[in-house]
């Protein structure tokens, strides 16, 4: 007697998306990767059951794709992709440093997990005025801290803008108080004392006032 091949028929005895292996006086059944049979593989007529292969959904399997990606079910297969702000990279979805050339000048970019965000440096303001921003049309401009009312120098001062700073100075007469300064933002001006010379009132320990018309000097400032 010979060998009857019952995988030769079609349709295929054991069903689509399946494999047929003939044996002597049997076959047996198996599915083909991502899909599965209640029966399990290597079914055969002889074992309980109906065989028949249906998809795998593998998505169902949280770890069948790497973090930050998404998986998406086809027959027979998957697929993974990353999310946005994340590339595929050695079967990981690895942040993109979006930093890289993303701000405009004048401005500090953040990195964040999948995302970014620019900041203005100081001295500088956002055209949209919105202190963290993405946008690329977005310009970061410099503050004029000279129109300020009251003015950051103090009285009896002269403010002077620069490219995102601004510094100070005293008028005639006055001076810069040694206890302050305009980059901790605590600058003030003092008048200057001024003395008589020695010769207006020879004789005087202490002098108070000077005689009129008398020239005057400033005191020595250190």
């Amino acid at each position: 007697c010979l060998d009857v091949d019952e995988c030769s028929s079609s349709p295929s005895k054991c069903g689509p998306n399946s494999v047929c292996k003939n044996l002597p006086g049997r076959y047996k059944c198996s599915c083909l990767p991502g899909f599965s049979s209640p029966t399990g593989d290597n079914w055969s007529p002889e074992k309980p059951g109906h065989f028949s292969c249906t998809d795998v959904d593998e998505c169902l399997d949280s770890g069948v794709c790497p973090e930050h990606s998404e998986c998406a079910n086809s027959l027979g297969s998957y697929s993974c992709h990353c999310q946005d702000g994340f590339i595929f990279n050695n079967s990981l979805c690895e942040d993109i440093d979006e930093c890289l050339d993303m701000c405009p000048f004048n401005a500090t970019c953040t990195n964040t997990l999948g995302n970014y965000f620019c900041t203005c440096h100081p001295g500088f303001a956002p055209s949209n005025g919105r202190l963290n921003f993405t946008e690329q049309e977005v310009e970061c401009g410099d503050i004029d801290e000279c129109v300020q009312d009251p003015s950051p120098c103090g009285p009896n001062s002269v403010c002077t803008n620069a490219l995102g700073s601004y510094s100070c100075g005293c008028i005639v007469g006055f001076r810069p108080n040694p206890e302050g300064s305009w980059k901790y933002g605590n600058f003030s001006c003092k008048r200057v004392p001024f003395k008589c010379k020695e010769d207006v009132i020879p004789n005087n320990k202490q002098v108070l006032l000077c005689q009129v018309g008398t020239a005057v000097e400033p005191e020595d400032v250190s």
